[in-house]
């Protein structure tokens, strides 16, 4: 499940270098955040980082969104499946890959006994406990500076980004 969810992670990034349309972008960028929310939360242990990574990326697409329909001028969109091909052509080398040496995607036995052991309340009880609870209290000065700069940046008294023409 891990690997197709890999493939189809590389997939959707192969496919952004041949898509030029606004649109595509952010149907592209919602099908990645979604197969990157699911891979995190199939390898990891709790689903809440996954969770939060989908919502900023979510936050952050719709910020792009609203940015480029401002911006760009209204194009048709046509959809070629010809642009498929080269993507699916370089994520069947893995498949090739695994029939030649199967022992190749086994997991490490180590890494298992850790995973057996590790528990999600020591997880996150790590992120408040007195090394880290610093780097927390950065993480959110930088939040709040960042907001601070925001809100000074796009004062709403000066009117549009965009200018009349």
């Amino acid at each position: 499940m891990v690997l197709a969810l890999s493939l189809v992670i590389i997939f959707i990034s192969m496919l952004f270098l041949m898509i030029n349309h606004p649109l595509s972008f952010s149907l592209l960028t919602l099908s990645l955040a979604i197969m990157v929310a699911l891979l995190t939360s199939i390898i990891g242990i709790t689903s809440w980082f996954s969770y939060i990574v989908f919502l900023v990326m979510i936050g952050a697409m719709l910020i792009l969104f609203l940015y480029m329909t401002s911006i760009a001028p209204n194009e048709k969109f046509k959809m070629s499946f010809k642009i498929f091909i080269p993507p699916l052509m370089l994520i069947m080398i893995p498949f090739i890959w695994k029939f030649y040496d199967p022992m190749s995607f086994s997991l490490n036995m180590s890494f298992l006994q850790y995973l057996s052991e590790y528990t999600p309340e020591v997880g996150v009880n790590e992120l408040f406990n007195l090394p880290k609870n610093k780097f927390l209290v950065v993480m959110i000065l930088y939040l709040l500076l960042c907001l601070i700069a925001v809100v000074k940046i796009t004062s709403s008294n000066q009117g549009p980004f965009r200018q009349k023409s």
